[in-house]
């Protein structure tokens, strides 16, 4: 019995207190109350909070979506989708971080576009060696070599990303 009541005894005070809540007052619907209340003095400007992917860049790109623009395309792409992810192999890159390469389509080599983290921008590599099957492109101390499908990004001759490719030939 004293456990019941133990039990109920604080079950019951919170019913009342739940029950006790003061509700505001509700005026009485009218036809005009529109028309019943007091213009403000002033027109209240409301503060627009920005939306998400407003932020288009001067290409139209919206970062954050994952777009940027593709010097080498001439338009917004994804860099993952685009091009082609190239592994980082020097241990004081960001592992969880990937370059990408990006060539034209039609097998124009001419050119080529890599996205690398640590850049923080696309960079466009001209062709400066064509030997058959090893190609090299440069880009100030950075340079992209392909040796038949194995493509090695360096810089300054230490090796940063490293890729094997059947589909980039």
């Amino acid at each position: 019995m004293k456990l019941s009541t133990f039990i109920a005894l604080p079950l019951l005070c919170c019913l009342l207190v739940a029950c006790n809540k003061a509700q505001p007052p509700q005026q009485p619907a009218t036809e005009n109350a529109a028309a019943e209340q007091p213009a403000p003095s002033q027109p209240q400007e409301k503060e627009q909070p920005e939306m998400v992917g407003n932020d288009s860049d001067e290409h139209g790109c919206k970062a954050s979506a994952g777009y940027t623009w593709s010097l080498l395309l001439n338009e917004c792409v994804r860099p993952w989708e685009a091009g082609v992810f190239i592994e980082a192999q020097d241990p004081s890159l960001d592992q969880t971080q990937a370059a990408h390469l990006i060539t034209k389509k039609g097998g124009d080599l001419k050119q080529i576009e890599i996205y690398i983290p640590k850049a923080g921008k696309p960079m466009l590599y001209d062709l400066v060696s064509d030997e058959g099957s090893v190609k090299t492109w440069k880009n100030g101390n950075y340079v992209m070599t392909r040796t038949k499908g194995l493509y090695e990004l360096k810089e300054n001759g230490k090796l940063l990303y490293k890729m094997q490719s059947k589909t980039m030939e």
